[in-house]
C-alpha cells in the first residue's frame, strides 16, 4: 500500500499544480476591460451592492444634498474707512422737569397728559402709586406712555381690580 500512496503523491501533486494553474489563465482571459463594454449597458443590476466607491465617479452622478455645514470663522478686519467731514459746532440748551400728579381715587382708567411750558419735550416717564398698601401695586399698569406731540406727554394707566385708591404722577424732560 504505501508505494501506491507514493505514486500517487508523485503524479497527483503536478497534475493539481496544473489544473490549477489552467484554471487560472482561463479566468485571467476571460475578464472584460472597459474598452469591451458598450456604453450604457450595465445597470444597477449587475454592480455588486457596495462594491462602488466615490472615487469610481468622476462627478457624473450627485447624491442627496448634506446639512447646512457650521459657521465659518470670522475674517480679519476691514481697512478703516474715509474719515467723514466735520459737523458744526452746535449747542444743547438746558432742560427742565415738569411734574403733575392726580390725586389718590378708585377711578379707573387714569390719564395724564403733562406740556411742556418753554420748549419740546425730550422724554418722559410715570409713576402709579397705592398710598396705602405698596403690595397692591402689581394690580397698577400703564396702558400709553407716550408723546402726544413735541410740547406734551401723556400717561394712561389702570386698576385691574377697579378697587384700589391709587394715583398716577407724569414727569417729563423739556428742553428750554
Amino acid at each position: 500500500m504505501g508505494s501506491f500512496l507514493r505514486k500517487l503523491a508523485e503524479h497527483a501533486i503536478p497534475l493539481g499544480v496544473v489544473v490549477f494553474l489552467m484554471a487560472g489563465s482561463a479566468v485571467a482571459g476571460g475578464l472584460v476591460t472597459g474598452a469591451e463594454i458598450q456604453n450604457d449597458s450595465i445597470t444597477g443590476k449587475d454592480v455588486k451592492d457596495k462594491s462602488l466607491t466615490p472615487k469610481d465617479f468622476k462627478g457624473s452622478v450627485a447624491g442627496a444634498k448634506g446639512d447646512t455645514g457650521s459657521p465659518g470663522t470670522p475674517g480679519a478686519p476691514g481697512t478703516p474707512g474715509v474719515p467723514g467731514t466735520p459737523g458744526t459746532v452746535g449747542t444743547v440748551g438746558g432742560t427742565e422737569i415738569v411734574q403733575k400728579s392726580v390725586a389718590a381715587s378708585t377711578e379707573t382708567p387714569k390719564e395724564l397728559a403733562v406740556e411742556c411750558p418753554n420748549g419740546p419735550v425730550l422724554s418722559g416717564g410715570y409713576v402709579l402709586h397705592v398710598p396705602s398698601n405698596f403690595a397692591e401695586q402689581k394690580h397698577l399698569s400703564a396702558v400709553r406712555s407716550y408723546a402726544i406731540s413735541n410740547k406734551a406727554w401723556l400717561v394712561r394707566a389702570l386698576d385691574d381690580t377697579a378697587a384700589l385708591s391709587w394715583e398716577l404722577s407724569v414727569i417729563v424732560v423739556c428742553s428750554t
